[in-house]
């Protein structure tokens, strides 16, 4: 389109501005999503392949038991009992491990058991003897009914299979500085 100019008669043309942000803005955007996906993987292989991140081991070092209630109850025995475990807590990482307290449940053949009590406790990185004092509480049972089951499968009594089940749940410490949770199901 040509106009004139008002002083000196002279024509002009009139052109649209371009916009600052629709080529140049486009250009930019791309760089900085490729740079942000390139340091998000960075950091995820410098954990895998720097950190190498391994389970920790817990072994048992002691059992005791605490208390039990035996008694015969119309000819039958039936018991409960408390026992306090003593494990030793094994981190080969190079971070910290921050687990909350839980409760863990014993199931026998389909049928609740007891409990067991995990207190809330730090495993260091590179630490090799930290204790955790556990305690489980067994329900009433009836035991000759028990040993009647395992005889007439013909197995002894050590080798009742017992299993572990709920959930851990595990935060990563490193320089005071803490990682987003991690739950694990524990079914053993």
């Amino acid at each position: 389109m040509m106009r004139l100019d008002k002083q000196g008669g002279q024509p002009f043309e009139i052109t649209e501005a371009e916009s600052p942000t629709s080529s140049s803005g486009r250009s930019y955007c791309f760089p900085l999503l490729f740079l942000s996906l390139a340091l998000i993987a960075a950091a995820v292989l410098i954990i895998i392949f720097v950190l190498k991140p391994k389970k920790p081991s817990f072994h048992l070092h002691a059992i005791q038991l605490d208390s039990s209630d035996a008694a015969f109850s119309k000819g039958v025995n039936v018991s409960s009992a408390i026992a306090s475990l003593l494990l030793v807590a094994h981190n080969p990482n190079k971070l910290g491990i921050r687990y909350s307290s839980t409760e863990l449940g014993l199931v026998y053949d389909s049928s609740n058991m007891g409990l067991i009590k995990v207190p809330g406790f730090f495993q260091p990185p590179h630490s090799t003897n930290v204790t955790i004092l556990v305690h489980v509480f067994f329900k009433t049972i009836n035991l000759g009914e028990l040993l009647t089951e395992k005889s007439m499968q013909g197995s002894s009594i050590g080798d009742l299979e017992i299993r572990i089940f709920g959930g851990i749940q595990a935060q990563l410490h490193a320089f005071n500085f803490r990682f987003p949770k991690i739950k694990d199901q524990c079914k053993a």
